[in-house]
Protein backbone atom coordinates (compact mmCIF):
# COMPACT_ATOMS: atom_id res chain seq x y z
CA UNK A 1 0.00 0.00 0.00
CA UNK A 2 1.42 3.37 -1.03
CA UNK A 3 2.00 6.03 1.60
CA UNK A 4 -0.58 8.33 0.00
CA UNK A 5 -3.26 5.63 0.05
CA UNK A 6 -2.38 4.77 3.64
CA UNK A 7 -2.82 8.40 4.71
CA UNK A 8 -6.03 8.70 2.70
CA UNK A 9 -7.57 5.68 4.41
CA UNK A 10 -6.50 6.74 7.90
CA UNK A 11 -7.81 10.27 7.41
CA UNK A 12 -11.12 9.04 6.00
CA UNK A 13 -11.36 6.50 8.84
CA UNK A 14 -10.87 9.18 11.50
CA UNK A 15 -13.66 11.25 9.93
CA UNK A 16 -15.88 8.17 9.67
CA UNK A 17 -15.48 7.36 13.36
CA UNK A 18 -15.80 10.90 14.70
CA UNK A 19 -18.32 12.46 12.30
CA UNK A 20 -21.64 10.57 11.82
CA UNK A 21 -22.55 12.90 8.94
CA UNK A 22 -19.54 11.64 6.98
CA UNK A 23 -20.52 7.97 7.40
CA UNK A 24 -23.28 7.80 4.74
CA UNK A 25 -20.95 9.65 2.33
CA UNK A 26 -18.18 7.07 2.79
CA UNK A 27 -20.66 4.18 2.63
CA UNK A 28 -22.20 5.50 -0.58
CA UNK A 29 -18.72 6.00 -2.05
CA UNK A 30 -18.09 2.29 -1.57
CA UNK A 31 -15.01 2.34 0.71
CA UNK A 32 -14.34 -1.31 1.63
CA UNK A 33 -12.87 -0.99 5.10
CA UNK A 34 -12.75 -4.73 5.73
CA UNK A 35 -10.47 -5.39 2.76
CA UNK A 36 -7.87 -2.88 4.06
CA UNK A 37 -7.76 -3.97 7.71
CA UNK A 38 -4.34 -5.62 7.45
CA UNK A 39 -2.68 -2.58 5.87
CA UNK A 40 -4.42 0.36 7.54
CA UNK A 41 -4.91 1.05 11.24
CA UNK A 42 -7.77 3.36 10.32
CA UNK A 43 -9.61 0.62 8.42
CA UNK A 44 -9.10 -1.75 11.36
CA UNK A 45 -10.50 0.85 13.79
CA UNK A 46 -13.55 1.41 11.56
CA UNK A 47 -14.19 -2.33 11.71
CA UNK A 48 -14.02 -2.29 15.53
CA UNK A 49 -16.19 0.85 15.66
CA UNK A 50 -18.93 -0.51 13.38
CA UNK A 51 -19.00 -3.86 15.20
CA UNK A 52 -19.48 -2.09 18.55
CA UNK A 53 -21.98 0.35 17.12
CA UNK A 54 -24.14 -2.49 15.77
CA UNK A 55 -25.16 -3.27 19.33
CA UNK A 56 -25.67 0.34 20.37
CA UNK A 57 -25.27 3.87 19.08
CA UNK A 58 -22.45 6.12 17.86
CA UNK A 59 -21.12 6.78 21.37
CA UNK A 60 -20.79 3.03 22.03
CA UNK A 61 -18.68 2.63 18.88
CA UNK A 62 -16.60 5.69 19.78
CA UNK A 63 -15.90 4.30 23.25
CA UNK A 64 -14.62 1.03 21.74
CA UNK A 65 -11.80 2.80 19.85
CA UNK A 66 -11.12 5.77 22.12
CA UNK A 67 -7.66 4.56 23.25
CA UNK A 68 -6.33 4.50 19.66
CA UNK A 69 -8.17 7.56 18.38
CA UNK A 70 -5.44 10.09 19.22
CA UNK A 71 -2.80 7.96 17.52
CA UNK A 72 -5.02 7.65 14.43
CA UNK A 73 -5.36 11.44 14.39
CA UNK A 74 -1.57 11.83 14.57
CA UNK A 75 -0.93 9.59 11.55
CA UNK A 76 -3.73 11.12 9.49
CA UNK A 77 -3.26 13.68 6.73
CA UNK A 78 -4.85 17.08 6.07
CA UNK A 79 -8.59 16.49 6.59
CA UNK A 80 -9.52 19.02 3.90
CA UNK A 81 -8.08 16.57 1.34
CA UNK A 82 -10.97 14.16 1.96
CA UNK A 83 -13.89 15.07 -0.37
CA UNK A 84 -17.33 15.36 1.26
CA UNK A 85 -19.15 14.63 -1.99
CA UNK A 86 -19.99 11.01 -2.79
CA UNK A 87 -19.02 11.05 -6.46
CA UNK A 88 -15.71 12.79 -5.84
CA UNK A 89 -14.82 10.54 -2.90
CA UNK A 90 -15.74 7.40 -4.86
CA UNK A 91 -13.58 8.54 -7.79
CA UNK A 92 -10.61 9.25 -5.49
CA UNK A 93 -10.95 5.90 -3.73
CA UNK A 94 -11.31 4.00 -7.03
CA UNK A 95 -8.13 5.61 -8.37
CA UNK A 96 -6.18 4.69 -5.23
CA UNK A 97 -7.36 1.06 -5.24
CA UNK A 98 -6.65 0.71 -8.96
CA UNK A 99 -3.15 2.14 -8.55
CA UNK A 100 -2.53 -0.14 -5.58
CA UNK A 101 -3.55 -3.26 -7.49
CA UNK A 102 -1.29 -2.40 -10.45
CA UNK A 103 1.59 -1.57 -8.13
CA UNK A 104 1.21 -4.91 -6.34
CA UNK A 105 1.16 -6.72 -9.69
CA UNK A 106 4.32 -4.87 -10.77
CA UNK A 107 6.19 -5.92 -7.62
CA UNK A 108 5.21 -9.57 -8.09
CA UNK A 109 6.34 -9.52 -11.73
CA UNK A 110 9.70 -8.02 -10.79
CA UNK A 111 10.22 -10.56 -8.01
CA UNK A 112 9.19 -13.52 -10.14
CA UNK A 113 9.22 -12.68 -13.88
CA UNK A 114 9.06 -16.37 -14.84
CA UNK A 115 5.56 -16.56 -13.35
CA UNK A 116 4.36 -13.59 -15.37
CA UNK A 117 1.64 -15.42 -17.31
CA UNK A 118 0.21 -17.01 -14.16
CA UNK A 119 0.33 -13.70 -12.25
CA UNK A 120 -1.53 -11.90 -15.04
CA UNK A 121 -4.17 -14.63 -15.09
CA UNK A 122 -4.61 -14.33 -11.30
CA UNK A 123 -4.84 -10.55 -11.67
CA UNK A 124 -7.67 -10.89 -14.20
CA UNK A 125 -9.49 -13.35 -11.94
CA UNK A 126 -9.18 -10.92 -9.03
CA UNK A 127 -10.56 -8.06 -11.13
CA UNK A 128 -13.51 -10.24 -12.17
CA UNK A 129 -14.26 -11.35 -8.61
CA UNK A 130 -16.90 -8.64 -8.22
CA UNK A 131 -18.81 -9.81 -11.30
CA UNK A 132 -21.49 -12.37 -10.48
CA UNK A 133 -22.99 -14.82 -12.99
CA UNK A 134 -25.39 -17.75 -12.97
CA UNK A 135 -26.41 -20.53 -15.35
CA UNK A 136 -29.39 -19.20 -17.34
CA UNK A 137 -31.48 -22.37 -16.98
CA UNK A 138 -30.94 -22.32 -13.21
CA UNK A 139 -31.76 -18.62 -13.09
CA UNK A 140 -35.03 -19.06 -15.03
CA UNK A 141 -36.09 -22.06 -12.91
CA UNK A 142 -35.51 -20.15 -9.66
CA UNK A 143 -37.29 -17.06 -10.95
CA UNK A 144 -40.31 -19.13 -12.01
CA UNK A 145 -40.57 -20.50 -8.48
CA UNK A 146 -40.29 -16.98 -7.02
CA UNK A 147 -42.77 -15.56 -9.52
CA UNK A 148 -45.32 -18.28 -8.72
CA UNK A 149 -45.04 -17.41 -5.03
CA UNK A 150 -45.43 -13.68 -5.79
CA UNK A 151 -48.51 -14.31 -7.95
CA UNK A 152 -50.10 -16.40 -5.21
CA UNK A 153 -49.29 -13.68 -2.65
CA UNK A 154 -50.62 -10.94 -4.95
CA UNK A 155 -47.25 -9.13 -5.12
CA UNK A 156 -46.16 -9.98 -8.68
CA UNK A 157 -47.63 -6.69 -9.86
CA UNK A 158 -47.79 -4.03 -7.12
CA UNK A 159 -50.83 -1.82 -7.62
CA UNK A 160 -51.76 1.43 -5.92
CA UNK A 161 -55.40 1.82 -4.82
CA UNK A 162 -57.17 4.35 -7.03
CA UNK A 163 -54.45 4.00 -9.68
CA UNK A 164 -55.16 0.46 -10.84
CA UNK A 165 -55.11 1.39 -14.53
CA UNK A 166 -51.78 3.22 -14.23
CA UNK A 167 -50.33 0.34 -12.21
CA UNK A 168 -51.33 -2.11 -14.94
CA UNK A 169 -50.12 0.18 -17.71
CA UNK A 170 -46.54 0.39 -16.38
CA UNK A 171 -46.28 -3.15 -15.04
CA UNK A 172 -46.71 -2.17 -11.41
CA UNK A 173 -45.02 0.02 -8.81
CA UNK A 174 -42.79 -2.92 -7.97
CA UNK A 175 -39.81 -2.85 -5.58
CA UNK A 176 -36.43 -2.23 -7.16
CA UNK A 177 -37.75 -0.03 -9.96
CA UNK A 178 -37.12 3.64 -10.65
CA UNK A 179 -39.80 5.76 -12.33
CA UNK A 180 -39.27 9.33 -13.55
CA UNK A 181 -42.26 11.66 -13.81
CA UNK A 182 -41.85 14.73 -16.01
CA UNK A 183 -44.10 17.69 -16.66
CA UNK A 184 -44.25 21.42 -17.27
CA UNK A 185 -43.61 23.68 -14.29
CA UNK A 186 -46.79 24.31 -12.35
CA UNK A 187 -49.01 21.80 -14.19
CA UNK A 188 -49.45 19.47 -11.23
CA UNK A 189 -46.66 16.88 -10.91
CA UNK A 190 -46.52 17.39 -7.14
CA UNK A 191 -50.31 17.11 -6.86
CA UNK A 192 -50.18 13.82 -8.77
CA UNK A 193 -47.36 12.55 -6.55
CA UNK A 194 -49.26 13.45 -3.37
CA UNK A 195 -52.42 11.75 -4.69
CA UNK A 196 -50.39 8.64 -5.47
CA UNK A 197 -48.56 8.62 -2.11
CA UNK A 198 -51.73 9.05 -0.07
CA UNK A 199 -53.37 6.13 -1.86
CA UNK A 200 -50.21 4.01 -1.74
CA UNK A 201 -49.97 4.53 2.04
CA UNK A 202 -53.09 2.36 2.35
CA UNK A 203 -50.92 -0.63 1.33
CA UNK A 204 -47.33 0.32 2.20
CA UNK A 205 -45.26 2.82 4.12
CA UNK A 206 -44.45 5.84 1.96
CA UNK A 207 -41.73 8.50 2.13
CA UNK A 208 -41.79 11.87 0.33
CA UNK A 209 -38.55 13.82 -0.11
CA UNK A 210 -40.07 17.28 -0.51
CA UNK A 211 -37.47 19.83 -1.62
CA UNK A 212 -39.81 22.63 -2.70
CA UNK A 213 -42.43 23.54 -0.11
CA UNK A 214 -42.27 24.41 3.57
CA UNK A 215 -44.06 22.22 6.10
CA UNK A 216 -46.74 24.92 6.30
CA UNK A 217 -47.43 24.89 2.56
CA UNK A 218 -47.23 21.17 1.91
CA UNK A 219 -49.40 20.36 4.94
CA UNK A 220 -52.18 22.47 3.38
CA UNK A 221 -51.76 20.52 0.12
CA UNK A 222 -52.07 17.22 2.00
CA UNK A 223 -55.09 18.58 3.86
CA UNK A 224 -56.91 19.58 0.66
CA UNK A 225 -56.16 16.37 -1.25
CA UNK A 226 -56.66 14.05 1.72
CA UNK A 227 -60.07 15.44 2.69
CA UNK A 228 -61.24 16.18 -0.88
CA UNK A 229 -62.05 19.73 0.18
CA UNK A 230 -61.54 22.68 -2.16
CA UNK A 231 -58.78 25.20 -1.50
CA UNK A 232 -61.46 27.88 -1.25
CA UNK A 233 -63.29 26.06 1.53
CA UNK A 234 -60.11 25.18 3.42
CA UNK A 235 -58.86 28.77 3.44
CA UNK A 236 -62.32 30.06 4.34
CA UNK A 237 -62.42 27.79 7.41
CA UNK A 238 -65.09 25.48 6.03
CA UNK A 239 -63.09 22.26 6.37
CA UNK A 240 -65.24 19.66 8.12
CA UNK A 241 -63.50 18.47 11.29
CA UNK A 242 -64.90 14.94 10.93
CA UNK A 243 -63.42 14.70 7.45
CA UNK A 244 -60.02 15.85 8.74
CA UNK A 245 -60.08 13.37 11.63
CA UNK A 246 -61.00 10.53 9.30
CA UNK A 247 -58.15 11.42 6.94
CA UNK A 248 -55.62 11.64 9.78
CA UNK A 249 -56.71 8.34 11.31
CA UNK A 250 -56.11 6.58 7.98
CA UNK A 251 -52.73 8.21 7.42
CA UNK A 252 -51.12 8.26 10.87
CA UNK A 253 -47.92 6.24 10.97
CA UNK A 254 -48.08 5.48 7.23
CA UNK A 255 -46.18 8.33 5.56
CA UNK A 256 -43.38 10.85 6.24
CA UNK A 257 -42.36 14.03 4.41
CA UNK A 258 -39.25 16.22 4.62
CA UNK A 259 -39.20 19.96 5.36
CA UNK A 260 -38.63 21.42 1.88
CA UNK A 261 -34.90 22.00 2.10
CA UNK A 262 -32.49 20.85 -0.61
CA UNK A 263 -30.86 17.53 0.27
CA UNK A 264 -27.63 15.94 -0.91
CA UNK A 265 -27.61 12.41 -2.28
CA UNK A 266 -25.87 11.03 0.85
CA UNK A 267 -28.50 12.73 3.03
CA UNK A 268 -31.30 11.18 0.96
CA UNK A 269 -29.67 7.76 1.15
CA UNK A 270 -29.11 7.97 4.91
CA UNK A 271 -32.70 9.17 5.42
CA UNK A 272 -34.11 6.26 3.39
CA UNK A 273 -31.93 3.73 5.21
CA UNK A 274 -33.10 5.00 8.60
CA UNK A 275 -36.76 4.81 7.53
CA UNK A 276 -36.34 1.31 6.10
CA UNK A 277 -34.75 0.12 9.34
CA UNK A 278 -37.75 1.40 11.30
CA UNK A 279 -40.42 0.62 8.67
CA UNK A 280 -39.66 -2.66 6.86
CA UNK A 281 -42.79 -2.20 4.71
CA UNK A 282 -41.40 0.96 3.08
CA UNK A 283 -42.60 0.44 -0.48
CA UNK A 284 -42.60 3.85 -2.17
CA UNK A 285 -40.18 6.79 -2.05
CA UNK A 286 -40.79 10.01 -4.01
CA UNK A 287 -37.95 12.46 -4.74
CA UNK A 288 -39.34 15.88 -5.63
CA UNK A 289 -37.39 16.82 -7.71
CA UNK A 290 -34.15 15.80 -9.52
CA UNK A 291 -32.57 19.24 -9.97
CA UNK A 292 -33.14 20.07 -6.32
CA UNK A 293 -30.75 17.32 -5.22
CA UNK A 294 -27.50 18.91 -4.04
CA UNK A 295 -24.98 17.24 -6.34
CA UNK A 296 -21.19 17.69 -6.57
CA UNK A 297 -20.30 20.11 -9.33
CA UNK A 298 -17.11 20.28 -11.35
CA UNK A 299 -15.94 21.68 -14.63
CA UNK A 300 -15.31 18.15 -15.89
CA UNK A 301 -18.87 16.87 -15.37
CA UNK A 302 -22.01 18.35 -16.90
CA UNK A 303 -25.22 18.65 -14.87
CA UNK A 304 -27.02 15.88 -16.78
CA UNK A 305 -24.21 13.48 -15.97
CA UNK A 306 -24.40 14.33 -12.25
CA UNK A 307 -28.18 13.82 -12.32
CA UNK A 308 -27.75 10.52 -14.17
CA UNK A 309 -25.29 9.34 -11.51
CA UNK A 310 -27.84 10.27 -8.85
CA UNK A 311 -30.57 8.32 -10.68
CA UNK A 312 -28.30 5.26 -10.91
CA UNK A 313 -27.53 5.49 -7.20
CA UNK A 314 -31.21 5.81 -6.30
CA UNK A 315 -32.05 2.81 -8.49
CA UNK A 316 -29.34 0.75 -6.81
CA UNK A 317 -30.71 1.78 -3.42
CA UNK A 318 -34.26 0.83 -4.49
CA UNK A 319 -33.00 -2.62 -5.50
CA UNK A 320 -30.99 -3.07 -2.31
CA UNK A 321 -33.73 -1.95 0.09
CA UNK A 322 -36.68 -3.28 -1.93
CA UNK A 323 -38.82 -0.21 -2.62
CA UNK A 324 -40.12 1.63 -5.70
CA UNK A 325 -38.50 5.03 -6.27
CA UNK A 326 -40.22 7.87 -8.13
CA UNK A 327 -38.15 10.89 -9.19
CA UNK A 328 -39.93 14.05 -10.33
CA UNK A 329 -38.38 16.18 -13.10
CA UNK A 330 -39.31 19.42 -14.84
CA UNK A 331 -39.48 20.00 -18.59
CA UNK A 332 -37.96 22.97 -20.39
CA UNK A 333 -39.62 25.11 -23.06
CA UNK A 334 -38.63 22.64 -25.77
CA UNK A 335 -40.43 19.83 -23.95
CA UNK A 336 -37.24 18.04 -22.89
CA UNK A 337 -36.29 17.22 -19.32
CA UNK A 338 -34.47 20.26 -17.90
CA UNK A 339 -31.42 18.28 -16.77
CA UNK A 340 -31.19 16.66 -20.28
CA UNK A 341 -33.11 13.63 -21.54
CA UNK A 342 -29.94 11.56 -21.09
CA UNK A 343 -30.59 11.61 -17.34
CA UNK A 344 -33.61 9.36 -17.97
CA UNK A 345 -31.65 6.59 -19.68
CA UNK A 346 -31.44 4.37 -16.59
CA UNK A 347 -35.10 4.78 -15.52
CA UNK A 348 -37.40 1.78 -15.95
CA UNK A 349 -40.37 4.02 -16.74
CA UNK A 350 -40.68 7.66 -17.78
CA UNK A 351 -44.12 9.23 -17.38
CA UNK A 352 -45.14 12.64 -18.71
CA UNK A 353 -48.03 14.40 -16.97
CA UNK A 354 -49.44 16.95 -19.41
CA UNK A 355 -52.50 18.66 -20.83
CA UNK A 356 -53.66 17.22 -24.16
CA UNK A 357 -56.68 19.05 -25.66
CA UNK A 358 -59.33 17.86 -26.25
CA UNK A 359 -58.62 14.83 -24.03
CA UNK A 360 -57.59 16.84 -20.99
CA UNK A 361 -54.92 15.68 -18.57
CA UNK A 362 -52.82 12.68 -19.63
CA UNK A 363 -50.18 10.59 -17.92
CA UNK A 364 -48.24 9.31 -20.91
CA UNK A 365 -45.64 6.54 -20.78
CA UNK A 366 -42.75 7.98 -22.79
CA UNK A 367 -40.66 4.95 -21.78
CA UNK A 368 -42.28 1.77 -20.53
CA UNK A 369 -39.87 -1.10 -19.91
CA UNK A 370 -42.50 -3.20 -18.11
CA UNK A 371 -45.56 -2.36 -20.23
CA UNK A 372 -46.77 -1.57 -23.74
CA UNK A 373 -45.40 1.32 -25.76
CA UNK A 374 -47.44 4.35 -26.81
CA UNK A 375 -49.94 4.19 -23.96
CA UNK A 376 -51.33 6.97 -21.81
CA UNK A 377 -53.78 7.25 -18.97
CA UNK A 378 -56.50 9.87 -19.30
CA UNK A 379 -57.36 11.36 -15.92
CA UNK A 380 -59.78 13.81 -14.36
CA UNK A 381 -57.75 16.60 -12.77
CA UNK A 382 -59.83 18.86 -10.54
CA UNK A 383 -57.63 21.87 -9.79
CA UNK A 384 -60.08 23.16 -7.17
CA UNK A 385 -58.98 20.41 -4.78
CA UNK A 386 -56.08 18.80 -6.70
CA UNK A 387 -57.93 15.48 -7.00
CA UNK A 388 -56.66 13.21 -9.77
CA UNK A 389 -58.72 10.16 -10.77
CA UNK A 390 -58.41 7.64 -13.58
CA UNK A 391 -60.67 7.61 -16.65
CA UNK A 392 -59.25 5.26 -19.30
CA UNK A 393 -56.09 3.99 -20.98
CA UNK A 394 -55.56 5.20 -24.54
CA UNK A 395 -52.99 4.61 -27.28
CA UNK A 396 -51.04 7.64 -28.47
CA UNK A 397 -48.88 8.30 -31.52
CA UNK A 398 -46.62 11.34 -31.71
CA UNK A 399 -48.22 12.54 -28.46
CA UNK A 400 -51.69 12.51 -30.08
CA UNK A 401 -54.39 10.03 -28.99
CA UNK A 402 -55.63 7.80 -31.80
CA UNK A 403 -57.29 4.62 -30.61
CA UNK A 404 -59.12 4.20 -27.32
CA UNK A 405 -58.71 0.98 -25.38
CA UNK A 406 -61.18 -0.65 -23.03
CA UNK A 407 -59.41 -1.29 -19.73
CA UNK A 408 -59.39 -4.92 -18.68
CA UNK A 409 -57.53 -5.64 -15.45
CA UNK A 410 -55.16 -8.58 -15.50
CA UNK A 411 -56.02 -11.38 -13.20
CA UNK A 412 -53.53 -13.66 -11.54
CA UNK A 413 -54.28 -16.95 -9.86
Amino acid sequence: MTLDFYKFLNTAAYLYITDPEFQPIADAAGIKWESHKRDSLGAEMVSVYTTARAGGDHDVGLFAVQHNLQFLFDISDDFTKIPNKVNVLAHRYANYTKAESFEALGKKLMENPEAGEKLLEEFQITNASGVDHLDVAELVANEHINLTKEIQAGTALVTVPGFQMLSEMIGGFNPGRLIMVTGDTGFGKTNWAINLCLRASEKMFTAYANMEMSYKDISKRFMVIGTRTSYTDVFAGRLALDSLKSFMSRLIGRMVVTDGRTLSLPQIEAWIRIIKAKQPDLGLVVIDYDQKIDLPSSREEQEWKSVQRAIIKLEDLAKELNFCCIVMAQLNREGDISSSHRATFTAHTVLNFRDDPPNGALIQAKKNRHGKKNQALRVNYDESNSQISEVEVITVTADKPEKRLTFKPRRYS
